[in-house]
């Protein structure tokens, strides 16, 4: 990621997900290192604040895309709701 996101950035993210910040664990990076120290068999129960640290250190543990909008957050490869995401930033609609 050329990028992260901030904590502060990653923060309003996952105030906008239905899960918090649990949405946005990647789960295809179960076997990297930095997983298994922090997040292996916690996935469920760590604590929102600890986990978006987590984030901020390691942000390859993301789910990516992480795609914002004005009319919400796309999280992982989710089409349809990039596409609602997209008709409704750009073509000024709704799904």
């Amino acid at each position: 990621m050329a990028t992260p996101p901030s904590r502060e950035q990653l923060a309003r993210i996952a105030g906008q997900l239905p899960n918090g910040a649990r949405s946005l664990i990647n789960p295809n990076k179960v076997g990297e290192e930095a997983y298994q120290r922090h997040l292996a068999g916690r996935e469920q129960t760590i604590p929102e604040e600890e986990l978006l640290d987590v984030f901020a250190t390691y942000p390859d543990l993301l789910l990516k895309p992480i795609v914002v909008t004005p009319h919400g957050v796309s999280v992982g490869f989710d089409p349809e709701r990039l596409e609602s995401l997209w008709r409704q930033s750009f073509q000024g609609g709704g799904v």
